[in-house]
């Protein structure tokens, strides 16, 4: 589906959508834990729900833990357990180790281009300590055998999800194991959260530089009252879309304190000449006057679309690099991000690991596709309030992957749209 952003927003208050990445995490330890799901009934995005669906799949009743099993018999790939990890990454990263400690034999599902982003270091690793994974076709994975402990190796700079999904998954052993990194650790802040969760559900893992190791004996245990927070990558674009309004935006739900790395938003947008910072209950982004900045993304990839937003129509030549990882997102958000600048009339040029962005004060508009990724439909939509005519973004609905209600509060901002 197609929407046309007839008027931009004008500004208001907003309450910041549940971090998505956080949620992934307190839903895998409650499954883990043995409480029952967290959830409301409604409200999911699309990656979350496959999360939930999946830890169903694996044959849990919420309430009841998750447990280790020995390896199931080879038996028709036909009746196996199908997890269908839709389009989420996160998904697929986290809980393949889980299933392969648990012992299970499971089919892993997804749409053919989560199937073809990098993760050959992960099946790797699980493969070395006794289990087989094997793709059946371009959207199906199957793993079979039961995880075996001890030193796991493999690369800190391809995906923090990797070792996510390790430090997640080896307690379940009840053996002493070793994650050792082979090259430095990126997008470190979504380990520190997962390491955060972990704690929190009775978990300890001992880090010394790129080694983190785990005691045997361990046990999750959840408290039932962990909520989520307010999710700073989405809330990135509220921000920016606060520096480029009339009222400026309150965005409530959001702490300073976060875990999330993500945070970082607030520092930069504030150095590169916006009006922020704590607000009642929340943050505010009044309206700003932005000029070009450098930005080193190797540790905050998600929130690079938001900034590149305001890169776009800011004074002067912003530069993003140590962004190469952007290229194996839901799209190649590197070429994206520059498609829908320069399709709206802005100036980006794409390098091998990031962006050159040349200001201009004014868009024309016209019609751009998101190319299938929630985070370059937000950031065509923030743009739109730069354009002097009517922005119009194709393929709108990929938002539901992580912020379904966006265009709700787009609204709600004193924005007018029409679905097409």
């Amino acid at each position: 589906m197609k929407v046309k952003i007839i008027k931009p927003l004008q500004g208001g208050e907003i309450e910041a959508p549940t971090s998505k990445s956080h949620l992934h995490r307190i839903l895998i330890a409650s499954a883990l834990s043995g409480i029952s799901s967290p959830l409301p009934d409604e409200g999911r995005s699309e990656d979350i729900a496959a999360t939930e669906r999946c830890l169903d799949a694996l044959m849990c009743q919420w309430g009841t833990p998750l447990e280790s099993q020995p390896p199931s018999p080879k038996g028709n790939v036909k009746t196996l357990p199908l997890l269908d990890c839709g389009d989420s990454g996160t998904t697929l990263r986290l809980l393949l180790p889980i299933a392969a400690a648990l012992g299970k034999e499971v089919l892993f599902k997804g749409s053919t281009q989560l199937m073809s982003r990098p993760m050959e270091p992960l099946i790797q690793a699980v493969t070395n300590h006794g289990c087989t994974v094997k793709m059946i076709d371009s959207t199906t994975l199957h793993l079979a055998g039961r995880l075996t402990g001890g030193d796991f190796s493999l690369p800190g700079d391809v995906s923090s999800q990797y070792i996510s999904g390790l430090l997640m998954g080896l307690p379940l052993l009840d053996c002493p194991c070793k994650i050792c990194l082979t090259t430095p650790l990126q997008s470190a802040p979504y380990v520190d959260m997962t390491l955060n969760v972990l704690a929190k559900a009775g978990i300890s893992w001992e880090r010394q530089g790129d080694v983190f190791s785990l005691s045997c004996g361990q046990r999750y245990s959840l408290p039932q009252a962990v909520v989520p927070e307010g999710d700073w990558s989405n809330a990135a674009f509220w921000l920016a879309a606060g520096g480029f309004s009339k009222e400026g935006i309150l965005c409530h739900g959001l702490s300073a304190d976060s875990i999330q790395g993500d945070k970082k938003v607030l520092q930069v947008l504030a150095a590169a000449g916006g009006e922020i910072g704590p607000g009642e209950n929340g943050i505010f982004s009044g309206l700003g006057n932005f000029h070009g900045f450098k930005f080193d993304a190797v540790q905050y990839p998600d929130i690079v679309p938001a900034l590149a937003a305001v890169a776009a129509v800011a004074r002067g030549t912003t530069e993003i690099f140590n962004a190469e990882r952007l290229r194996y997102k839901e799209s190649d958000r590197i070429k994206s991000i520059a498609d829908v600048i320069n399709g709206l009339g802005g100036k980006a040029e794409e390098m091998t690991d990031g962006l050159l962005i040349h200001g201009v004060p004014r868009l024309k508009g016209g019609t751009v596709s998101s190319h299938g990724d929630h985070r370059i439909v937000m950031m065509a939509a923030v743009l739109a309030m730069k354009c002097e005519n009517p922005a119009i973004i194709e393929n709108a609905e990929a938002v539901n992957k992580s912020y379904p209600g966006f265009f709700a509060d787009y609204k709600n901002l004193g924005g007018a749209l029409e679905w097409l």
